[in-house]
């Protein structure tokens, strides 16, 4: 963690004015406030960015896509779902929630994010934090076409890096306006260059009609801030059962949403709760089925529970307590 805030204030030391740039057609980029603390992104073809969509037909191989090249796989009536990796990562994960859908029995579009160009600076996490701004705009612009312009039942689900991309594919799919996109989840969003910040930088409820994020390892390497309709916060947000370290804390709420699609005796019920302490003092034990209870992880839009969750998992897979 040090090693990462050096890198962050070394990289923000070493910015030059402010500048602007267009990468058609995603859009175009300052460094204007409040972007003034990071680099401009790297475009389109500098990050590679590419897309990949599964279906319930072609489970395994997948195919390209493209706003310029949709495969015939792709079938507009569907809901569609994409996945999106952090910081130094790849699609290995996003590979393994594509198959928990697709195994549930879920008949959806799968489109699995590839930036992996673009997130493997692990000595410029500043510019890896930028180029998410060029990843989500380019995937909103895909969304868009291959929608045709209603994204209501499209689903963005991104870890660490990916979530805060999955903000700004939503405030590139609304353009100022309303939101469009239908629904965010945020898995342990991004945290450094991020927390506290403007709204219009980090992931907000604003950014789409449902909003529902994961915090498993807050304000470290995860934001750990109330941005979405619903924030949970499993086990107070902070240790996670099962992990020994900040890594493993900040990954397993990917392991949280497999479990809900996966294994149907896993409730994930989450309480109201305003604080650490309260849950320390047994003040959030408590919730009604019709008014104020959730599910943590894919089923949380079913449920009416709103804020601040709270709900305490177990060490081993499906890890629900309940």
């Amino acid at each position: 963690m040090q090693q990462l805030i050096g890198v962050v204030l070394l990289s923000i030391a070493s910015l030059a004015a402010a500048v602007d740039e267009c990468y058609e057609p995603c859009g175009c980029f300052t460094t204007d406030p409040p972007f003034d603390d990071r680099p401009l992104p790297e475009d389109y073809d500098t990050q590679e960015i590419s897309w990949r969509l599964y279906t319930a037909s072609n489970p395994n191989i997948g195919s390209n896509i493209h706003w310029d090249d949709i495969p015939s796989g792709y079938d507009s009536s569907k809901p569609t779902v994409y996945l999106i990796h952090g910081w130094t990562s790849s699609t290995s994960y996003q590979l393994r929630i594509k198959d928990a859908f697709l195994d549930s029995g879920k008949d959806y579009n799968i489109i699995v994010v590839d930036w992996s160009t673009g997130a493997d600076k692990p000595l410029n996490y500043p510019l890896a934090a930028s180029n998410t701004r060029v990843v989500g705009a380019c995937t909103a612009h895909l969304a868009e076409v291959i929608s045709g312009g209603n994204l209501a039942s499209h689903h963005c689900m991104g870890h660490s890096l990916g979530g805060q991309t999955c903000g700004y594919m939503g405030k590139a799919a609304h353009g100022g306006g309303s939101p469009t996109l239908g629904r965010v989840t945020g898995l342990d969003p991004a945290g450094p260059l991020f927390l506290g910040g403007d709204p219009r930088v980090r992931l907000d409820k604003t950014d789409t009609l449902f909003m529902d994020n994961i915090h498993t390892n807050a304000k470290a390497l995860g934001i750990g801030e109330e941005v979405g309709h619903v924030d949970f916060f499993p086990n107070k947000g902070m240790r996670q059962p099962g992990c020994s370290d900040g890594s493993c804390d900040h990954g397993i709420c990917r392991d949280f949403v497999i479990a809900s699609l996966t294994a149907p005796s896993c409730s994930f019920t989450a309480r109201p709760c305003d604080s650490a302490e309260d849950a320390d003092n047994g003040l959030c034990e408590n919730c009604n089925p019709l008014t104020t209870c959730q599910k943590m992880g894919y089923y949380a839009n079913t449920m009416p529970g709103r804020g601040k969750m709270f709900l305490r998992t177990v060490a081993e897979f499906p890890y629900c307590e309940d």
